[in-house]
């Protein structure tokens, strides 16, 4: 089955779009919930979304505004997606009228995933449930997955047992996710100290 999504709005919010065209042909009544750590990410499939035929809610404003929201998403049969900040938006919510889970990019912390995809799998939840992860290859996102694979094979051969969600990261780790070598950070730190007494140096003279 080919979908063809309206508009123009980049590779990954399009391809998000796509299956949930694809959701909403297969499975009408299905329900999706989609969590980006970006405002700017969900801006843009609010458009996307609204381009493209299909009802949402997008979760944001007073507690009391989104309360409504929330309950409207639970209830409302013609709604299919509830656009969500992976940030606040990870905990405390029962959402089981969805069963379907779209992460927009990785997270450093696999606690918060876990977290927002609880919101579907909760008591009472009776159908089951898929969770689709999003991430562009040879980029950042690619680098903090592979990360999280390191993390929870190093936490399963000193443990024993698979445990996810540690942020402690250690300095070479974080230096790799951008992109850099403990070495390239060491030369730029000298550099920058080599610059700093220089400086203290000339205003020294001057005095």
């Amino acid at each position: 089955m080919k979908i063809q999504g309206e508009g123009e709005f980049g590779t990954k919010a399009e391809a998000i779009v796509k299956y949930l065209l694809y959701l909403k042909q297969k499975d009408p009544p299905a329900k999706a919930l989609v969590f980006s750590s970006f405002h700017r990410m969900l801006d843009i499939l609010a458009q996307a979304l609204k381009k493209n035929g299909i009802t949402f809610i997008y979760l944001k404003g007073q507690a009391r505004t989104r309360s409504k929201r929330v309950q409207q998403f639970q209830t409302d049969k013609k709604t299919q997606v509830l656009l969500m900040s992976l940030r606040t938006d990870n905990s405390g919510l029962t959402l089981n009228a969805a069963t379907h889970v779209f992460l927009c990019e990785p997270s450093l912390s696999q606690a918060i995933e876990e977290q927002a995809i609880n919101r579907i799998y909760r008591i009472g939840q009776t159908r089951p449930t898929h969770v689709y992860l999003f991430g562009i290859s040879n980029s950042i996102e690619a680098r903090i997955r592979k990360q999280q694979e390191r993390t929870a094979e190093r936490d399963f051969e000193s443990r024993g047992v698979l445990m996810r969600g540690r942020e402690n990261l250690k300095v070479g780790e974080l230096l790799d996710l951008i992109g850099l070598s403990e070495s390239t950070a060491a030369e730029a730190k000298a550099a920058a100290v080599s610059s700093s007494s220089a400086s203290s140096s000339s205003s020294s003279s001057s005095s």
